[in-house]
This record gives structure tokens, sequence and C-alpha cells, in this order.
């Protein structure tokens, strides 16, 4: 099956009777992939555009046009993400680390694949754990001297909501990538980590991190579990996971330690 040039759905040819229900329906799945790949291209999201045009070719395999387009829609999105690399790297460059996070994260969203912005993100983090700690240090003594009971929050540069949503993308894609202490560590350290969606992130990445290491690390595992319920005592999947960990000889109930046996 072949769309016209325009990218629209060719008429059907006399009736229904020709065109069977799944013929029908594949045809208009295919439609409608052709129109969210122009729409986004129109847009200039070409990874996007490349998704829809690579599902097409997938379901009409003849299409030629679908295979030229997912080409040119690709070879767009890595000259984009190759100006979003050049960015992000001369934002890192002059110290401006949201900047270059952001740009790093839109280098990702064309291009997953593309390990130099996924490590220049982990050392970005990294920077940004030395600065809070020197910037602690620095402003401990004045607060001593003061004498007033002050809390010190690093400020977060630019709108806060943005840098809250870039904490937590980049612990996503550190989730994603199998780093689970990494993402874990970079919530730890947020401004942000008292905050609700925080913690139940936290809580999902430390369940996470005891399911991969419950069969070869089970006290580790055991207490990745306990982490995960200070974030959220009420988590289903840590009870669970509470449960089968469970040492031999303790009581069902969890969290409760067996009583020693009598003495004779």
């Amino acid at each position: 099956m072949q769309l016209p040039a325009d990218g629209t759905a060719a008429p059907a040819r006399t009736a229904a009777a020709d065109d069977g229900p799944v013929d029908t329906a594949l045809h208009a799945f295919a439609r409608a992939q052709a129109e969210q790949a122009a729409r986004a291209e129109a847009s200039g999201q070409w990874a996007a555009a490349a998704l829809s045009w690579e599902v097409l070719s997938l379901v009409s395999p003849d299409d030629k046009r679908a295979h030229t387009r997912l080409a040119e829609a690709r070879r767009q999105a890595n000259a984009v993400a190759v100006e979003r690399l050049a960015v992000a790297e001369a934002a890192q460059r002059r110290g401006d680390l949201d900047a270059a996070s952001q740009a790093y994260l839109e280098v990702l969203a064309l291009d997953p694949m593309r390990r130099s912005a996924a490590e220049a993100l982990r050392q970005i983090e990294r920077e940004r754990n030395r600065r809070s700690l020197v910037g602690r240090m620095s402003r401990l003594p004045i607060a001593r001297r003061s004498g007033a009971d002050i809390e010190i929050t690093p400020a977060a540069n630019g709108d806060p909501t943005r840098s809250a949503n870039s904490v937590r993308e980049h612990a996503t894609l550190l989730a994603r990538q199998g780093d689970l202490d990494a993402a874990i560590q970079m919530l730890r350290d947020s401004p942000l980590r008292n905050e609700a969606v925080t913690r139940a992130m936290l809580a999902d990445l430390y369940v996470q991190k005891a399911e991969s290491i419950k069969h070869s690390q089970p006290e580790a595992a055991r207490a990745a579990v306990n982490a995960a319920l200070v974030f959220d005592r009420r988590h289903p999947a840590a009870l669970t996971l509470q449960q089968h960990l469970a040492k031999p000889k303790a009581l069902a109930t969890p969290g409760t330690a067996a009583a020693p046996a009598p003495r004779r």
C-alpha cells in the first residue's frame, strides 16, 4: 500500500467490499501516520517525524515515499542534534550548566544513542555537586557569625519549574541507561528532594534497584527496599519486595524481628 505524494490516503477502489475490515483499518492507520509525520516535519520535530515515517515504512514496505521521507527526517534530526550539541558544549565551557543540560537533553531527544551527550550530562551533575559543596562550605562561617539559625538552600538559576523538570528528566535518562545509583544520587542531592514528585521518583528508583539485585545481593536489596519505604511507606511494590526478601525465621509481620528462643 503506497500513499500519494501529498501524504493523503488514496480513495477507495470501488466499494467497501473491495477492502476487508483489516485492510480498511490498516489504510486508516497508515494515513494517520503520514499526517502525523507531516505535522511533525512542519513544526521541526524531526525525531517524531522519523518515528512516524519508520512506522509507516513497516506498515507499507512498498511505499518508496515513506522510505525517502524517513531518510530525510533522520538526516534533519542528526543535523539539529549536531547543532544543539555545539550549543550545549559552548554553554558548558562558559559555565552555564542549566543551559548546557537543557541543550544536551534536546540532543538526546533527537538522538538517544549519542553517548557524548549522556556523558556530558553526568559531568555536569558532578560539577553541580562540587559547586554545591563549595558553596555550602563558603557560606557556613557567615551563618555562624550571624548567630541566627539559617537554613541555606542553593537557589536555582532561572525558572524553578524548568530546573526541577531538568533534574527529573536527567535522572530518568540515567535510570533508563541503567545507572540507577547516579539517578538516585542526583535526586537525593537536589534541593527539590522533599517535593512529593521527587520522593515518589526516589521510591520507584530504589524499588528498581532492589529488583535488579535481589538475587545476587539480597542484603543490599533489603536496604534499597527500606530506603524506598522511607520516601513512600505505602509503596505497594516495596512492601511486596520486603515480604519476599524477609530473612528466614522472621515473623510474618514486615519489619518485625523474630523473638529469640528462650534459654533452657
